[in-house]
């Protein structure tokens, strides 16, 4: 897979974590997005529609199984 045509987001609640996935992946994909909370997540989800989304499973203000369940089915209903 050719990681400069794909689109990442990455849901962190941990700055330093946050950090070190930017400097790792932001110059080896197309576009890199990053959120600290599961809000922020999906407004940029839903704006951007990236290809691979990387979340935390804990965090305070969200759950990231929970988020995941969300874009499952918000994925589903764009295809129909």
């Amino acid at each position: 897979m050719n990681l400069g045509a794909v689109k990442i987001l990455h849901i962190d609640d941990e700055p330093e974590i946050c950090q070190m996935m930017k400097m790792i992946l932001e110059d080896e994909v197309k576009e890199f997005y990053s959120a600290k909370n599961t809000q922020d997540g999906y407004d940029i989800y839903k704006k951007y529609r990236p290809d691979i989304v990387l979340l935390d499973i804990s965090m305070p203000y969200g759950d990231g199984v929970e988020f995941a369940k969300k874009l499952e089915k918000m994925t589903i209903r764009l295809k129909l």
